[in-house]
């Protein structure tokens, strides 16, 4: 249960960093998609919905669902209204080129969505040596925040339409670390409720210290 709250949690962030712009009844491509929760959370809101994702494993997780699944960008001759690469950047070889491969798919007013974990996160301040060796993992290549997303969005020949910092995480969990040096979820410290969380949110937002930064890039 508490997966498919965070997956929940996480599609509406997504959605939030498009806002006041909509998916409905747009045709929609995730590259990277995993075993396709994004796509099977927003599949009954579009026109179209395309999956790629290069793992085999995931691939055949997605074997029923009703939208067409590729391995690779190169294989889609299709351009979209909406394309998604959620927390993917970090772990390819060459982000312009991975960007510039993205291009083939957007038209004149699609809109390009990456989303990447935000190297100014609070917690790299805060607690700097404790969360580093969680936030530096082996599976990233790169890490990023609001100039250098936009830098590699630029040197592939993108126009940057905006970027905006969206936190995810509750204070229960920044107590945690500063407290436990450790996560806690999403799980909630009694006497933590919502209305902290509300101000917490807009707070790290405002001074581009969230977890997460969401560019939005078009052609």
């Amino acid at each position: 249960i508490k997966d498919r709250e965070l997956h929940t949690v996480e599609h509406k962030l997504v959605l939030d960093s498009i806002y006041p712009e909509t998916i409905l009844n747009k045709t929609v491509i995730d590259i990277g998609a995993g075993s396709g929760a994004f796509l099977n959370s927003i599949s009954k809101l579009v026109a179209l919905s395309v999956a790629v994702e290069p793992d085999e494993k995931y691939r055949y997780a997605m074997k029923d669902e009703l939208y067409d699944v590729f391995q690779k960008i190169s294989d889609v001759n299709k351009k979209f209204d909406y394309v998604f690469s959620l927390q993917v950047i970090e772990h390819v070889k060459n982000p312009v080129d991975f960007l510039k491969e993205i291009k083939k798919n957007m038209h004149q007013e699609s809109r390009l969505i990456i989303s990447t974990p935000n190297r100014n996160d609070i917690l790299m301040k805060v607690v700097k040596e404790k969360f580093e060796p969680f936030f530096y993992r082996k599976a990233h290549r790169f890490y990023f925040d609001k100039g250098s997303l936009e830098y590699c969005a630029l040197k592939a020949g993108l126009k940057v339409i905006g970027t905006k910092f969206i936190h995810q995480y509750n204070v229960s969990n920044f107590i945690g670390w500063a407290r436990d040096f450790m996560p806690t979820g999403v799980s909630n410290i009694e006497g933590v409720d919502v209305d902290v969380d509300v101000l917490w949110k807009k707070h790290l937002e405002s001074h581009q210290n969230s977890d997460n930064i969401y560019t939005i890039l078009g052609l």
